[in-house]
């Protein structure tokens, strides 16, 4: 795995998300990839890129996802095909953009690494140590963050919510659910709930106020997100 010589605190963070033809990697394909670069603390875009990867074996992706995603709303094969690299171009082009990044997004360690993971194995970017071990040759910094788990305490305060997945974070807050389930529109909203949660972290900080998590004071009544009905 890649190691950065940029120190921790100061690598930039790559917001990241895949639109994909299923659940399974090595088994459906990755049909979008997007990323949200962004350097900490001054929280300055540095470049946004969205990738369509075409061609893809459309028999290999559940109808469910591809309806999820809205494929064919978004110009279907005919727009994937005029806009669209070839895997090992779209790996390479991610890879490079995410170069010393932090990896970041939504559900992120779970869902949209190892699908990038596998991508990148089908790409042959695989690095083969002296002992016979291998693993997968990126670019990227080997830390990663997941917003679904930093928002997860914020919604423990209350149990209206069964979930955090990024369309009920959305309904909370009263964010636009439109162009949800693009890969860009998604990796852009990681990015606002990270500042989100940070920007709650910063007045807590800044006011002096340390208390255990279990404290129903720890985050603040106004920081508390409220569901649709408690609005």
């Amino acid at each position: 795995m890649f190691r950065p010589m940029t120190k921790l605190r100061h690598r930039n963070i790559a917001f990241v998300d895949t639109e994909t033809g299923g659940l399974i990697p090595g088994v459906n394909p990755i049909i979008e990839i997007a990323a949200v670069i962004v350097r900490p603390k001054e929280w300055k875009v540095l470049e946004e890129l969205c990738i369509k990867i075409w061609p893809f074996d459309i028999n290999k992706c559940h109808p469910k996802a591809l309806q999820k995603n809205r494929f064919y709303e978004r110009g279907g094969p005919d727009l994937w095909a005029k806009e669209g690299l070839p895997l090992s171009e779209a790996i390479t082009k991610f890879d490079n953009a995410v170069r010393e990044c932090v990896l970041a997004g939504h559900n992120f360690p779970k869902f949209d690494y190892p699908m990038l993971l596998d991508s990148y194995r089908q790409c042959g970017k695989i690095k083969t140590a002296e002992d016979g071990t291998s693993e997968v040759e990126i670019s990227a910094d080997y830390h990663v963050i997941d917003t679904a788990s930093m928002v997860w305490p914020y919604f423990l305060l209350d149990e209206e919510f069964g979930t955090v997945a990024l369309d009920k974070i959305r309904e909370a807050l009263g964010w636009s659910t439109e162009g949800a389930h693009s890969a860009l529109t998604d990796a852009q909203d990681s990015y606002r709930l990270f500042k989100w949660v940070y920007a709650n972290a910063e007045r807590q900080l800044d006011s002096g106020f340390v208390a255990s998590p279990s404290s129903s004071a720890y985050f603040g009544e106004s920081e508390v997100p409220k569901n649709s009905d408690q609005k």
